[in-house]
Order: structure tokens, then C-alpha cells, then sequence
């Protein structure tokens, strides 16, 4: 679809993305977990395109699309180097502990609130976390193919207007020496200058 083919509105996540499609205020949603899982159990969607998962992204996609990290305008980044290090530090050891800790344990330590609540129970929030805890790599790196799909992908349904220069889009200098820091092996393959 192109952009003109729809549009867009604001419901939000949770209990209001779920009245929205109940009430036909909107046709789909975009959102994220525990939200997908309840409008499953509701049975008032279901999930027709899954990025949330490396697998389902390069299906969706074609290959990976990286839809979260550390975004700062470059000068500021590049002024404030040791800011950066330590927020790179802590996304990635909280990367490494998601990667290396049951979807269990990770919803014990979450507030009970978020993981239990009137939309979906623990063992459902278990369940779905299980499913897309591939997201997130344990290492804090690019991945090889990612930057150039995401424009890829905006060029297809009309975003993209001009060309960008990948190789100064990113770095991978502050996830590598929050590796070394904490003693983490790089496992991601790492995208190249061109993504």
C-alpha cells in the first residue's frame, strides 16, 4: 500500500488500541507487545505482519529492520562522546540480560502492573515475550543489511524522497566498546558502511 491509500490516526497502545478496533474507529493497528497479545486473546485482531522478530522482519521486510537504538544529532554525539558511552553501555547490558535471561524471569522483574493486568495475564505476557525476544540483539550492533532496508522499505510505500549517505547514519564504535567494557562477544554481523 502507498500512503495515500490510508491514513493514519493516533489510538495509542494497550486498552485504547483495543477499543479502537472493537468500536471500527480504525481497521489495524501498528503496535507492540503486551498489546498484540491481547487483541489476539480478545480475539479482535490478529497479527498479519510481524516485525517485531528478526525472522518476521525479513519476511515483512526482506531483511532486518532496525527500529530502535541511540539516536543523536551527529555534533552533539560527537561533543559529548563519554553521555553517548554510558547510554550505549546501559542499552546494551540491558540487550545481553534480555538475551540471556528467561522470558519469565524478565517479566518478574517488570512492574506486575505492565505484565498483569486487565488485558492480559503473566503467563500470556510470557508467551508473547518468548515470541519476540529475537528483537533484540545482545550485542548492541548494526545489523548487516538493516540501514539499507529501512529506507528500502520507505522508498516502497512512497516516504523516501532522496538518497542518504548510510555510512553517516551510524556507527558502531559505542556498542563495540560497551562490548569490551562488559566483556560481551560481538555475535551480530555488523553493516557496512553502505548498511
Amino acid at each position: 500500500m502507498k500512503t495515500g491509500d490510508f491514513h493514519r490516526i493516533g489510538v495509542g497502545a494497550g486498552s485504547t488500541a483495543i477499543a479502537a478496533l472493537q468500536n471500527g474507529k480504525v481497521a489495524r493497528v501498528m503496535t507492540t507487545q503486551p498489546t498484540v497479545a491481547a487483541i489476539e486473546k480478545k480475539k479482535v485482531g490478529y497479527s498479519a505482519v510481524d516485525v517485531a522478530t528478526t525472522a518476521g522482519a525479513r519476511t515483512a521486510t526482506g531483511g532486518a529492520w532496525p527500529a530502535a537504538g541511540v539516536i543523536a544529532r551527529t555534533d552533539w554525539g560527537g561533543s559529548h562522546k563519554e553521555a553517548v558511552q554510558k547510554v550505549v553501555d546501559a542499552l546494551v547490558a540491558t540487550m545481553h540480560r534480555i538475551d540471556t535471561r528467561s522470558a519469565a524471569q524478565i517479566a518478574d522483574k517488570l512492574p506486575q502492573s505492565f505484565v498483569q493486568n486487565q488485558l492480559v495475564t503473566k503467563a500470556d505476557y510470557i508467551t508473547a515475550l518468548n515470541q519476540d525476544k529475537g528483537q533484540f540483539l545482545p550485542d548492541g550492533v548494526m545489523p548487516a543489511g538493516g540501514p539499507k532496508n529501512v529506507p528500502a522499505t520507505e522508498e516502497l510505500v512512497g516516504h523516501a524522497t532522496s538518497k542518504v549517505d548510510l555510512g553517516t547514519t551510524f556507527t558502531h564504535d559505542f556498542a563495540l566498546a560497551a562490548d569490551k567494557k562488559e566483556g560481551f562477544t560481538t555475535t551480530t554481523t555488523p553493516a557496512g558502511p553502505q548498511g
